[in-house]
């Protein structure tokens, strides 16, 4: 069983062309839908910044995991480091957004319960 990756599923949700990608991210047109059919694969690194560059997981883009945990492992590493213990997510001053969109104040809530619960030591 052959695993399909999500590139050409992704870029046609965001409503880019081969054209618009190679532009974007200096990837060759060629090079870029041989990956998206599967004739050939980018290496490691090059499928993070792809996934960085859609806003995904790796396994995720990669079809490995059916989960986009991208957001959730970024609220991880923010709220494992030095600066969450100062942060305020529900400050009034501090503008949250996530790929260009605000996000709501519920959303936010929900994000600082997760991080709660994902930092708590057993």
């Amino acid at each position: 069983m052959t695993i399909k990756n999500r590139l050409k599923e992704l870029r046609k949700s965001k409503h880019l062309t081969l054209d618009d990608i190679a532009e974007e991210t200096n990837i060759k047109r060629g090079t870029f839908s041989n990956w998206e059919n599967g004739k050939t694969e980018p290496k490691l690194e090059t499928w993070q910044k792809l996934a960085d560059y859609f806003g995904v997981s790796v396994p995720y883009l990669q079809g490995v995991s059916n989960v986009n945990d991208a957001l959730f492992r970024t609220v991880a590493d923010f709220v494992s480091g030095e600066d969450y213990r100062s942060f305020d997510l529900l400050d009034n001053s501090v503008q949250i957004t996530i790929n260009g969109k605000d996000v709501s104040a519920s959303d936010i809530e929900k994000i600082r319960e997760y991080a709660m619960f994902i930092t708590k030591s057993d």
